[in-house]
């Protein structure tokens, strides 16, 4: 029962602040796209949004107060639960004989990780009174704090007075 995927770990040579090296390490899926599916779509922020954020930023009142923010969620799609039964081959050097990883969560490289990670967002932002840009994907308002945002897989544009991005 199920889908049974490997998995594998990539690791990057990254660098602190400081300039030491360290290596950041992530599981991620090797699902691949073997026959076409309706339900691994994710809406994509269209290139106006971003202007919009933008322009918004430097022209709404009070002027000089707001700023644009970048963000990034660290972990992100791992938040999502996974709504399929999948199974995952660890890779070599975390495998036991005859065992196999059933996915709780959304993992990177999994074909419907983006979507749930979307859904799950949707979600999170509902509950917090945002509301959804109905033509926009991704792209949400919060008229209490002021706020626009806009999100690209784990990646964040918003616009704001600077307490409200805080």
């Amino acid at each position: 029962q199920g889908r049974h995927i490997k998995a594998k770990c990539l690791d990057d040579l990254r660098r602190r602040d400081d300039g030491t090296p360290f290596v950041r390490s992530r599981l991620v899926a090797m699902d691949f796209n073997l026959f076409a599916r309706d339900d691994v779509a994710a809406g994509t922020p269209y290139l106006f949004v971003m202007r919009l954020i933008v322009s918004l930023a430097n022209s709404k009142k009070p002027r000089g107060r707001r700023q644009v923010g970048l963000y990034d969620a660290s972990a992100g799609f791992s938040h999502a639960v996974n709504d399929e039964q999948l199974y995952i081959t660890p890779p070599p050097g975390l495998r036991r004989l005859g065992y196999l990883w059933q996915l709780w969560k959304a993992l990177y490289g999994t074909r419907r990780a983006a979507q749930l990670w979307q859904l799950y967002l949707g979600s999170m932002f509902a509950s917090a009174q945002w509301v959804s840009v109905t033509c926009c994907p991704n792209t949400y308002y919060c008229l209490q704090l002021d706020v626009t945002t806009a999100i690209h897989g784990d990646d964040f544009i918003a616009q704001g007075v600077i307490v409200s991005l805080d």
